[in-house]
Order: structure tokens, then sequence, then C-alpha cells
């Protein structure tokens, strides 16, 4: 017994009283090391050996990834008597027995932000992984909470900006002043200000963590002078360029940007996810029967033969937000409303909901008119309001953001779909120049785009309002997502980035006073269906005779 202890030792582990305890006889310390590393990834993450650990990886040899972190940390309260729930639940995860909705209830347990993941053996049954979704009690914010969430997140997009080939020399800001003037350099910083010089140059403040320097981009360079002008305060960028002085002559701009590497992942069978957003259960000018039309073209019974077996092979159906029209949105809203009472709105979007057939799973997230906080990330919508919603099988209930993987298995990763509302567009499409001339408010391709290449959701301070929580930033963009889904300016878009589908999902109203007053020109009843095995794109037209359809 010593032997086995003292190799285990050797490797980098402690172990347990239970693990001693339940040692078999004949127990091959050799064999077992080698099935835990199969069996496990990053299994140089676990401190502690324990019975669960060996039972799991003497039971068979399939690999699974877990928050190595957090099992330890769900150990450790499992032994104080605190919360035996969790623990459990990461033990199911190790023998593959945690049924999806426990999944999704950890998820709701552990706070703030937590990371599993999962595959499963059938590649024929759908499956939705809720990767990332926030949760954060209420609790007192202070000015070095603001100071650390920037902190956090200059850590995250600096860290993915150092990947890129061209900042492989980057130094830090005070390390400048030890450079010879027109020496070539590289930094990274955040934005504190930018202006227009009486030369019609672009001047840009950046600092770190070290310091602040002013840098100039210089109008005669044309390429990186159209750049420049839609930089906004506060995003993390790279700069390349020559020393003189005190200032910074920019030559090239670099953005966390998404990798040219990024593939596009397919199946290999033909499977359907449809998107759709803002539905606004409870307008006046809710589109009633073109909704339930779609519902029942879910179902398989609505639309050309070819719609319905689209139909047929249809698993996934995403909703980013707005499921109703909410109460007290905007002054002068209740003239707008057909319901009044934001308990039967949800009661009575749950009734629509609740026509969708079992085998569809249903991932919703909540927007700004939903009965909940402003402040991003927005949690999920709770029990308050739609508890039936909640409870049905089929159904998740997100946080906007939130990052969910669908269709995964042993032999497949799956497809990540990142949910945003979309409550930063308003600003980009105001303040951002080649947005503002170029459509504004109807091209929300266009703002994708531009917060794909910034790696976050809202990167100025003013974009949305915000928890500022001082252990992470929850709308950087860090791990890049197969889909974004976005909503809120009521607009279709369809359109890829590097390899990134891009879908900004039609609403289910009309054009309201207010929304003419903001101006927002709905584009009411269209649906986007992704084929996961080719990765083509069908817009379903539900706002004529059902049946007009483009790719």
């Amino acid at each position: 017994m010593d032997e086995i202890i003292s190799r285990l030792n050797e490797e980098g582990y402690l172990v347990s009283k239970d693990f001693i305890s339940n040692i078999p006889k004949n127990f091959d310390v050799v064999g077992f090391l080698n099935l835990l590393k199969n069996k496990i990834k990053d299994n140089k993450e676990i401190t502690v050996l324990n019975k669960d650990i060996l039972l799991s990886v003497l039971k068979d040899k399939k690999t699974i990834e877990l928050n190595w972190g957090e099992f330890d940390e769900s150990k450790a309260l499992l032994e104080k008597g605190k919360d035996g729930e969790m623990y459990q639940t990461f033990v199911d995860l190790l023998n593959y027995e945690a049924s999806k909705k426990k999944l999704e209830k950890i998820m709701g347990s552990v706070g703030i932000e937590e990371e599993i993941e999962l595959l499963e053996e059938e590649k024929t049954e759908s499956n939705v992984i809720i990767l990332k979704s926030h949760k954060e009690e209420a609790q007192k914010r202070s000015v070095d909470d603001f100071t650390n969430h920037f902190r956090k997140r200059f850590e995250i997009l600096s860290n993915i900006l150092k990947t890129r080939q061209e900042l492989k020399e980057v130094i830090s800001l005070n390390r400048l002043n030890g450079k010879k003037d027109h020496e070539r350099i590289c930094v990274i910083g955040m934005i504190i200000e930018k202006r227009v010089t009486k030369n019609d140059n672009i001047l840009i403040r950046i600092e770190d963590f070290t310091g602040e320097i002013v840098a100039i981009i210089n109008k005669n360079n044309s390429k990186i002078f159209l750049e420049a002008k839609d930089l906004c305060d506060d995003e993390i960028i790279g700069l390349l360029g020559s020393k003189n002085g005190d200032i910074i002559y920019v030559e090239e701009i670099v953005f966390p940007d998404v990798p040219l590497s990024q593939g596009l992942r397919k199946f290999d069978e033909e499977v359907y996810c449809a998107f759709i957003s803002d539905v606004h259960v409870g307008s006046k000018v809710f589109y009633e029967g073109e909704f339930k039309n779609f519902l029942k073209w879910v179902n398989g019974d609505y639309g050309s033969e070819e719609q319905k077996n689209i139909a047929k092979k249809l698993k996934y159906l995403f909703i980013g937000g707005d499921l109703v029209e909410g109460v007290g949105i905007y002054s002068g809203q209740e003239n707008d409303l057909i319901i009044k009472d934001i308990y039967k709105q949800y009661d009575y979007f749950t009734q629509l909901i609740k026509k969708i057939s079992n085998h569809v799973q249903i991932i919703i997230c909540p927007g700004n008119h939903d009965a909940l906080r402003l402040t991003e990330p927005q949690p999920a919508i709770g029990k308050d309001y739609c508890k039936d919603l909640i409870e049905m099988n089929n159904v998740y209930m997100v946080s906007n953001p939130a990052l969910v993987n669908i269709h995964s298995n042993a032999n497949f990763s799956g497809f990540d779909v990142l949910l945003y509302h979309g409550t930063s567009f308003n600003y980009y499409m105001d303040s951002v120049d080649s947005i503002r001339q170029n459509g504004g408010t109807t091209r929300a391709d266009l703002i994708m785009q531009y917060l794909m290449k910034r790696r976050h959701l809202a990167p100025t301070h003013i974009a949305t309002s915000y928890i500022p929580n001082p252990n992470t930033d929850s709308l950087v963009i860090d791990k890049v997502p197969d889909f974004l889904l976005t909503g809120h300016i009521h607009r279709l878009s369809v359109s890829n980035y590097r390899n990134v589908s891009l879908i900004n999902a039609s609403c289910w109203v009309g054009q309201t006073d207010f929304q003419e007053k903001v101006g927002l020109i709905p584009e009411p009843c269209k649906v986007v269906v992704v084929n996961l095995q080719t990765r083509d794109t069908k817009v379903l037209n539900f706002i004529d005779d059902g049946s007009q359809q483009t790719n």
C-alpha cells in the first residue's frame, strides 16, 4: 500500500482515506495512472484523489472534462457540511449519469459563472449543455469593483492579443522609456481618450497597468485611419509603430478579433436549428396569427412539403429575448398593450410555447423588455413570472448573454451558440462612423462584426448598463462561438464573419409610435433556419402566406 501511495505522490497526487480503503485487490497503480490520463482531460489539475474518482476511472474509459477547481471546492463544501448537491452532480458527471435538467440546475446554483463540458454518447439525441449562464446575488458595489472589473477585462483581452503573431514582441508602456526614438515598438493598451487634432489626425491615449501614452494615427495612412475613426473608448487594442519622444506614431492597429484559423464546424447528419427573437407577447401589434403559424410549422403542420421536411429534422429553437412586451418600458407604453398585466403576458407566452413538440429543445435568454433588471449580465427569467415554462423538460432558460453548446456527442464537440439580446447595439449604430453611414439601425451585420472583431459585446463603458464583477467581465467573448444570436433592433440579418454565423433574428411585432420615434423599422415574422450538416441558411417568411423562402 505504501508503494501505491508513494507512486501516486510522485505523480503529484494526494490520496484521501476513502481512496485507500477502496483500492481493489491486485491494484495496478501504473495501469490506473494510464486510465486516469485517458479518462480525465487536464488530470494534472486534480489535487486530491478520492473514492469517487477511483471508482469512476475503473468503471469505464470514456473521456470527461470538468472544472477541477470547482470540483475541489464543492468537495470542500461537502466536507464542511454546507452543500452536498453540487458535489453529487459532479460525481454524476464523472459517471455520465447527469440529466440535462440537472446540468442546468447546477449552472444555476454555483453562482456567477461556471463552465461545464460533457460529451454525450448518442449523437442522434438532441443535446443542450449550458456552458456559461450568469447568476449573481445582489450586493453593494464599490469603486474597487469597477477598477477590478476593467483590470480583469484587460487581462483577458490582452492575453488574446498576445497570441497574435504581430504582437509577439509586445512590451508594457513603462518600458517605452528605454526605447530609442524611431525604434519600432509594439504595445497593448485600453483607449481612455480619442479625439481629432487640429491637423485632422486622430489622437488616442491608451493605458495599461504600468502607465499611459499618446498615439497618433496620421490621416495620410488611409488604411488604418479608417480603422481609427471607428475606434471607441475603453476598447483594448494592440499598436505597432515607432516612438518619438512621448508619442507613438501608429503604423498598424491590431484587434483581438476571431482567429483566421477558426474552422466552419459541421455535423455529419442533416439536423436543423431555428432562431427567433423579440416575440413581444402582450403588444397590440403582436403578430399572433403569424406566430401561431410558425408554431404549426415547428410541429410539421404548416408550409410546403420541403418546409415540413425541414421541420421534421428541427432539433433546436433559440429565442433571443423580449418574450413579452413588458410594462413601463417607455413612456405611454400602456396605450400599446393589449395585455396590461406582466404575469398574464408570460402566461400567454408559455401557453404558446407549450404547443411545440417535446423533440425540439428550446433555449431562451431575456431582453430589455423582460421582467428583469436592465444591467448586464441579466440573469435567466425566474419562476416568479414563468414557472410552468421553466419546468418544461425541453426548455432551457439562460442569462443574457449566455453560451450554450448543442448537439455534442462522444465523437463530435458540438456547436457553441452565444446568445446576446443586443442592448449595446443602439450605442454603436449611432457612434461608429462606418455603421452609421452605411445604414445604422438596418445593419445589424456591421454591428455584430464590429463586436466580434473586438471580442466584446459592449466594449465601451456607456454602451450598456452593466454590473462590475471584480472577478470577470461577462461580456467578453473569450471563447469564439460557431453562432452569435442577437435581436433587439427587430431587423433580420444573416452573415458570416471568419466562419462565425452572425444571426440577428427577426421580431413578431409591427411598428409602434415609440419605435417610429427612435427610428426602428421592424422586419417581422421571419425565421432563420440553419442546416447543421452544411451550415446553409434559409429564411422562412410567415408574414404573407408562410410559403416564401430565401436561401
